[in-house]
């Protein structure tokens, strides 16, 4: 590579310093890449790669993109993982002396996107930074788009990757020695295309008031922990070393708590399909599908944050319900102001632009235009509310009238992509600007004009203003009028009949008309920068702004949700009460409007029982009854309304769901193992204001391995944990644990039986069920007769063989306070039994060996 042009040398130095990224090389008017970056991106991309010195030993690899249009080339390098070094020429090609300087000037990554084109408007963007304490592992998070930044502190791993998973994790930062930690390979498991990025060397605290915002930093010094002040120097340094701007747009830190929030791991957020649905296709048919009437991105976004974070603060929970039912009441004023918000942009994601210097023109008009409509919209509800939460609102709205009416002034009202091309600036914003689009726009009437002024002051009438490539503008007179030339004139030029001139206002009009374009395009960008750099200045008011309309807009949106779905206000109480008058499911009831939804009532407290036995078959509506109630607990302490003609909700610290199973082949765990590890994960977390709701425990192994699996973990729940729980199950011995246990109740979901069909009330009623109707359900799905009438009477044969199993199992008391349910007892069936082979046995053989057995006993 000895013979390497200056270009490619100046190339491979700059690569030098970006090794784990893509470079976007500026040659002109393209992106260039090289090497392994370009046979790398034109796979990804499927574009044309071809070389330099393609006859050559030492042929270089190569591809490139427009300049122009290099965002969508971008966006597809990102969502394959990859980041994209971008690399400008930082002087003018025609003032540079020998190669053009190059740097560069942002390092595009999957988690630091401020670009509309790569966002989803709707979700948030994360960069993760994550840093092990022994078992402990701290999280701090940071979404550039915004300049939402929080951290957590986590006891393990699992707990982590719980929290990690509830939130669009795009990269994760980590120390080098850790990239084999499990939490980082499960990570990358669960999410494709998750890019892991390094520290970048030692944590080195830097000067910072200049770089951040007041909230920021006074944030910051409030936190007294040495590993989060370090983790946080190494994700800011990353940001900064990436994106090589100022920040004055992250705001205060959030520390997320358990006490501060009602507890849910990701499993229950997949369970309960509260922002992405089970098929994994996006939000449709989710909780956030139910409740999103809202009309901006903004209030979307923190729609999904409500949803994520419930509170457990009574006086807060009540003034958000406080606010709704105000809206509730004022229909007009809730119209009037989601028209409104509806007429708004994303302010919020503004922000990131702003501060990283990559916000145009388009985006400066519509941000004005959005603040505009917004100070016109607050404005006319000052004074209008009653809840306390609305009143604070409006009152903390920043008046941002100077500001927009500025940017309003001073762009155009059509304008362009770009902004180094000119046609940004407003007319009357800059008296030299307008001289020069005059000059250019009518050059030809100008000179026109001086021809003709000329003319009348020499008295020449044969004078003429010409131009040329090498003289440029000039005077030409002919011999005869020669004595009549003004003394001001300058000889440029003689000719066989005429000699031409030069005046120093024709000169300097010259340089003006050649120089005009170009004079033009950076006059304006230097007028836009100044703009931008002005609204930068105005970031924390903007924020404040963002925040004030997103909070209105999930206040109108739920306030919507309630009024046109008949929801109702929720009683959030401490004690340990759930009751439920026509209850519905917020999403299924939207799913199947063609039929009527079938409401329930559930009550739940120290006389009705805390764990509710579910019996009845498939089908019937378990997991229905189930879900909605926690769904319900869920959007009572979000602050919202609830579908129920009453509600009084005791409040629950802790939400957990184990409903359904799969197997995980990447740890090479059964479905039975998946489920036994949930269960005993709830059983650790759980506490007594905790709400569970578990679906058919023991499903995944034998029928007696299952139903005392299933018999130990109700007594567990009832006993040990005394929460409120539903646990739904076929095992219909299990029962009779009502009968021994207080506080445990058994319900059913009802069905009814006619003409040798079984009809689904959908009713939850009291009462254990008798019967699974497996058989029935078989039948519905379509088995064949034949089939369906042997399975009746394998069934009744076995039901026979089972006989009083359970009178044996509800007589064995276990010797101690552990929960062992069978003690081994002696039994001369026991040696018989220990020589049987039943790999020999015939099915016949085997049911009537049960058949001896059974009459033994």
């Amino acid at each position: 590579m000895e013979n390497l042009t200056p270009m490619l040398r100046q190339y491979l130095e700059i690569k030098q310093r970006h090794q784990d990224a893509i470079l976007f090389f500026r040659l002109g008017d393209f992106y260039e890449m090289f090497f392994e970056d370009a046979v790398k991106a034109s796979e990804i991309l499927e574009i044309t790669l071809t070389s330099r010195n393609k006859n050559s030993e030492e042929s270089v690899p190569l591809c490139g993109v427009p300049y122009h249009s290099a965002a969508g080339y971008i966006r597809k390098l990102i969502e394959s993982g990859n980041k994209v070094a971008i690399c400008e020429q930082i002087e003018d090609p025609k003032a540079a002396k020998g190669i053009v300087k190059r740097e560069v000037t942002r390092v595009i990554t999957p988690g630091l996107l401020v670009e509309d084109e790569n966002l989803s408007s709707h979700e948030p963007n994360y960069l993760a930074a994550l840093a092990w304490e022994g078992e402990r592992v701290h999280a701090a998070m940071i979404d550039i788009s915004t300049g939402e930044v929080f951290c957590g502190l986590y006891d393990n791993e699992e707990l982590a990757l719980q929290d990690l998973g509830k939130h669009p994790v795009k990269e994760i930062l980590i120390p080098p020695a850790d990239l084999k930690r499990p939490l980082v390979q499960r990570a990358k498991e669960a999410t494709p295309n998750l890019l892991i990025s390094h520290f970048l060397g030692e944590a080195r605290a830097e000067e910072e008031g200049d770089l951040y915002s007041e909230a920021f930093l006074n944030s910051r010094a409030q936190i007294q922990s040495e590993p989060f002040q370090a983790l946080l120097t190494h994700l800011l340094g990353y940001v900064r070393q990436t994106q090589k701007s100022l920040f004055k747009h992250l705001g205060e830190i959030h520390f997320v708590r358990g006490r501060q929030y009602l507890g849910m791991d990701a499993r229950t957020f997949r369970h309960l399909e509260l922002t992405v649905n089970a098929r994994g296709e996006g939000s449709r048919h989710t909780l956030y599908w139910a409740l999103n009437q809202t009309k901006t991105a903004m209030g979307a976004r923190r729609l999904k944050k409500w949803i994520h974070y419930p509170l457990l603060d009574i006086p807060q929970i009540r003034a958000r319900q406080d606010a709704l039912a105000e809206l509730v009441e004022k229909s007009e004023l809730l119209h009037g102001l989601q028209e409104g918000l509806g007429k708004l942009q994303d302010v919020e994601r503004m922000l990131g632009k702003l501060s990283l210097g990559t916000v145009h023109a388009r985006d400066l008009s519509g941000l004005a235009r959005s603040l505009q409509e917004a100070q016109g919209l607050i404005a006319g509800y000052r004074g209008s509310f009653q809840s306390p939460l609305l009143q604070e609102l409006i009152a903390d709205y920043p008046d941002l009238k100077g500001l927009y009416e500025t940017v309003l002034a001073q762009l155009q009202a059509e304008l362009p992509i770009t902004v180094r091309e000119g046609g940004m600036i407003a007319a009357g914003v800059h008296a030299e600007l307008d001289e020069l689009r005059a000059i250019s726009r009518d050059g030809k009437s100008f000179i026109a004009a001086m021809e003709e002024g000329e003319r009348r002051r020499t008295k020449i009438s044969s004078l003429k203003i010409r131009y040329n490539k090498v003289f440029g503008y000039y005077i030409e007179i002919t011999n005869t009028h020669r004595e009549s030339v003004p003394a001001d004139y300058i000889r440029k030029q003689t000719l066989a009949n005429a000699e031409r001139y030069i005046t120093p206002e024709l000169k300097e009009y010259e340089n003006k008309v050649l120089g005009a374009e170009e004079r033009i395009k950076a006059l304006e960008y230097d007028l836009f920068c100044r703009l931008r750099a002005a609204c930068a200045a105005e970031i924390e008011g903007i924020r404040r702004a963002s925040h004030v309309l997103g909070t209105l807009d999930v206040v109108a949106s739920l306030a919507r949700v309630a009024r046109d779905h008949r929801y109702v206000r929720p009683e959030l109480v401490e004690t340990q009460v759930l009751d439920l008058k026509d209850a519905r499911h917020p999403v299924l009831e939207r799913m199947r409007a063609d039929e009527r939804f079938i409401p329930n009532d559930l009550t739940m407290n120290e006389e009705t029982g805390r764990l509710f036995l579910i019996t009845g078959p498939n089908m019937a509506g378990k997991s229905t009854v189930m879900r909605q109630a926690a769904l319900i607990v869920l959007m009572a302490q979000m602050g919202g309304f609830v579908p129920a003609k009453q509600a009084t909700v005791g409040l629950v610290d802790q939400l957990f769901t184990r409903i359904g199973a799969s197997d995980d082949l990447s740890q090479g765990q059964s479905t039975f193992m998946v489920e036994m590890l949930e269960t005993a994960s709830i059983l650790k977390t759980a506490t007594e204001r905790s709400f569970i709701v578990l679906d058919e425990i023991g499903r995944g192994t034998s029928t007696y391995d299952g139903m005392s699996i299933a018999w130990a973990v109700a007594e567990y729940v009832a006993q040990k944990l005394k929460c409120r729980a539903l646990f739904a199950t076929h095992y219909h011995e299990l029962t009779d644990l009502a009968r021994q246990i207080p506080g445990i109740a058994n319900y059913q979901v009802a069905v009814k039986e006619w003409n040798n069909q079984i009809l689904f009330l959908r009713k939850l009623i009291p009462g254990g069920a008798s019967r699974s109707y497996g058989i029935e359900v078989a039948r519905l799905a379509g088995l064949p007769d034949e089939l369906l009438a042997r399975a009746r009477e394998v069934l009744q044969r076995l039901e026979s063989i089972e006989g009083g199993a359970l009178e044996k199992l509800n007589a064995a008391k276990p010797p101690s306070p552990q929960l062992g349910l069978f003690a081994a007892r002696e039994h001369p069936l026991i040696e018989e039994l220990k020589t049987l082979q039943p790999e020999t046995m015939s099915p016949i053989e085997a049911l009537n060996f049960l058949f001896e057995i059974r009459r033994r006993i």
